[in-house]
C-alpha cells in the first residue's frame, strides 16, 4: 500500500502548476495522467481514481486524532470541492478556484504526517518500461481486433489486455497494486480458459503471453515465467 495522499498531492501540484484558469481541463489532466486529450472516456476513468485517492486520505485522517483538526479538515474541503469542479469539455477556472499555494502546502505536510505515522511500502516502477509495454497492448489490440480468432478468445484476450493497458495508465494512482491485480486477474483468466487459448493457437495468443512475461519482469515477482504458466508454456514462443 501506498501513501494517498502523497500520490493525490504530486497530481494536484502538477495540475495547478502548469495551468491558468482558460486551460482545457482535458488537455491539462491528459498532461497529468499521460493520457490522449481526446480520449474522454480514459480520462474519466483515471480521474474518478483519483477521487478514491481522496477518499482514502480522509480516512486515514478521520482516524487520527492529530491529524482530524479543524484546519486540517478546512484545506481538505478546499482540495475536495477543487476535485468536485469536473469539467471535462470545460476550462480549469472553477478548479483553480478552490486551489491555492498555501493549501497544496498545507496539504503537502498533512501527507507528509500520514506517511510518518503509517506504514507504506513504496515500490516504484520503471515509467518508460510501462509505456512501452502500453504500446506493445495498443499493437496487439489491434492484430486481435483483425484476426481470424473466434469471437469468444477476442473477446478474453481483448478483455484481459484493456484491464492490462488500464492499469498501467492508473500507475501514478494506482501504483504497483494496481498493476499486480491486473497481471493476477490475467493469469488467473489464463488458467480458467486454458483450453480454448490452447485450441486455438494463434501469434496474438501468444502475444498476450510475452505481455504477461514482461509484466512479471517489470513487477519482479522472482517467478520465472515457464513456472508461472507451467502446461501451457509451450505456447509462448518469442
Amino acid at each position: 500500500m501506498e501513501n494517498p495522499a502523497l500520490k493525490l498531492h504530486s497530481l494536484l501540484e502538477q495540475a495547478f502548476d502548469i495551468s491558468k484558469d482558460y486551460s482545457s481541463f482535458n488537455y491539462i489532466w491528459s498532461i497529468v495522467f499521460d493520457i490522449d486529450e481526446n480520449d474522454t472516456p480514459a480520462l474519466m476513468i483515471t480521474y474518478s481514481s483519483m477521487l478514491n485517492l481522496l477518499l482514502d486520505t480522509k480516512s486515514y485522517i478521520s482516524q487520527d486524532n492529530k491529524l482530524n483538526t479543524e484546519r486540517n479538515i478546512k484545506f481538505i474541503t478546499n482540495i475536495e470541492n477543487a476535485l468536485g469542479s469536473i469539467d471535462f469539455g470545460g476550462q480549469m477556472s472553477s478548479f483553480r478556484s478552490h486551489l491555492s499555494a498555501e493549501t497544496l502546502t498545507a496539504f503537502y505536510y498533512i501527507a507528509e504526517s500520514i506517511n510518518y505515522r503509517n506504514e507504506f511500502n513504496d515500490k516504484p516502477i520503471d515509467e518508460p518500461a510501462i509505456n512501452e509495454i502500453i504500446k506493445d497492448v495498443d499493437n496487439l489490440i489491434e492484430g486481435v481486433l483483425v484476426s481470424p480468432l473466434p469471437e469468444e478468445v477476442k473477446k478474453l484476450l481483448l478483455k484481459n489486455l484493456t484491464l492490462i493497458k488500464a492499469s498501467l495508465q492508473n500507475y501514478k494512482i494506482s501504483g504497483y497494486e494496481g498493476i499486480q491485480d491486473a497481471f493476477d486477474q490475467t493469469i488467473g483468466a489464463v488458467f480458467r480458459n486454458n483450453e480454448i487459448l490452447i485450441n486455438n493457437k494463434d501469434e496474438n495468443i501468444k502475444g498476450l503471453f510475452n505481455i504477461i512475461d514482461k509484466l512479471n519482469s517489470l513487477l519482479s515477482t522472482g517467478v520465472a515465467f515457464k513456472d508461472l504458466l507451467g502446461p501451457i508454456f509451450g505456447l509462448l514462443l518469442k
